[in-house]
């Protein structure tokens, strides 16, 4: 788990949700023979709040209940999310990747977006 240093606020925070998955570093990994790409899956936003990790955690926690979230964390590697700083609108833009093969991806496009 990588946490935002007060220092670096403008620098994007990453952590991972599922810390059963190896770590991956890259954008395309090949794993078991199968190419990987970590793609955008889910975006919200949030206002300004002293600890945006702490605060973006119930809303990710009710994103993983619903069936879009239980299908990702069911068939896709190193879910993760992002917390960029939001200067427009003096917030938080919170981003959930995850590293999915193309018939997967394919698969989520055509079922939830």
């Amino acid at each position: 788990m990588m946490r935002r240093n007060a220092a670096f606020s403008s620098l994007p925070t990453e952590i991972r949700l599922d810390s059963d998955n190896p770590k991956l570093d890259q954008k395309h990994h090949l794993i078991e023979g199968e190419v990987y790409t970590r793609r955008e899956i889910h975006t919200f936003k949030m206002g300004d709040v002293e600890d945006p990790e702490l605060y973006a955690a119930q809303p990710i926690w009710e994103w993983q209940k619903t069936p879009m979230g239980q299908w990702v964390m069911k068939h896709c590697k190193d879910p993760t999310f992002h917390t960029y700083p939001d200067a427009m609108n003096y917030g938080y833009t919170i981003l959930i990747t995850a590293y999915m093969t193309n018939k997967r991806y394919t698969e989520f496009v055509l079922k939830f977006l």
